[in-house]
């Protein structure tokens, strides 16, 4: 196709379904008849970050927040990319970056779950349990079923020892997701419930 609109919708739909080698390459073609879309270069931003290729996920995202830098999505995928860049090299400074990035997405969209969760990671990365819990809190609240933030918030109530809470929100985690987990991943949520109950 050579119409805009249906190449970059194409690619969208091949980077949400998980087919990033083909959205990249389609993008691409996109941006070669409009290379001022922040939209476009937010997706191929996403397209390599989910491939792990940190440095383009990077440069196409701040790239998508030159032209429009009121654009949380982009701040919230910008952060994730910097939380992976920490994970992968410990690097303190990607860190305070990706916090810095996901209070900029909050900011602009206060009710932005997904960033909540993000920050939450961050901090929990960071050693700052209670700035996790929070913001875990808030994703929750936000988006009663996001599944990411529930398992984040059980985990986090347990490492702080409140077993109670965590067992609550694990099984609100159970409720909601169980259907959706693979065999071996169900048995291992039962035993961590079954194992923080008798120790309550």
């Amino acid at each position: 196709p050579t119409s805009y609109k249906v190449i970059t919708t194409f690619g969208i739909f091949l980077t949400e379904v998980a087919q990033y080698d083909a959205a990249i390459a389609i993008l691409t073609e996109g941006m070669a008849i409009i290379d001022y879309d922040p939209e476009l270069w937010n997706y191929l931003g996403v397209a390599h970050w989910k491939k792990g290729n940190l440095e383009e996920a990077k440069e196409h995202f701040n790239h998508c927040l030159f032209l429009d830098n009121n654009y949380p999505i982009a701040f919230n995928n910008l952060g994730s990319v910097y939380l992976s860049m920490f994970i992968k090299t410990k690097e303190r400074q990607s860190i305070e970056e990706a916090i810095k990035l996901f209070k900029r997405a909050i900011e602009l969209d206060p009710l932005y779950a997904s960033a909540y969760n993000g920050l939450g990671a961050a901090y929990r990365n960071q050693g700052n349990l209670d700035g996790a819990i929070y913001c875990w809190e808030k994703a929750v609240e936000f988006d009663t079923n996001f599944a990411f933030a529930l398992y984040n918030l059980g985990m986090a109530y347990l490492a702080k020892g409140e077993n109670n809470k965590a067992v609550e929100v694990l099984t609100k985690y159970k409720e909601k997701n169980y259907h959706l987990l693979p065999t071996d991943e169900k048995n291992n949520l039962d035993n961590l419930i079954k194992k923080i109950k008798k120790f309550s």
